[in-house]
C-alpha cells in the first residue's frame, strides 16, 4: 500500500526558489516518502548559495 504526499501551494512556491540540484534531492526524498507506510517525514538539507 502506498500513500500520496500533499504539498501546500506556499511550500511549492518556496521550493521553486531553490537551486535545481536541491529540488532534485527533494523530489527523490518525496518518492521514498510516498512509497512507504512507516515514514512520516524526511529531512533534506539544502546547500546555501
Amino acid at each position: 500500500m502506498s500513500y500520496d504526499v500533499l504539498i501546500e501551494r506556499n511550500a511549492i512556491r518556496e521550493i521553486k526558489k531553490f537551486p535545481n540540484h536541491d529540488i532534485q534531492r527533494i523530489k527523490e526524498s518525496l518518492k521514498k516518502l510516498a512509497g512507504t507506510r512507516n515514514i512520516y517525514r524526511i529531512r533534506v538539507g539544502i546547500t546555501e548559495s
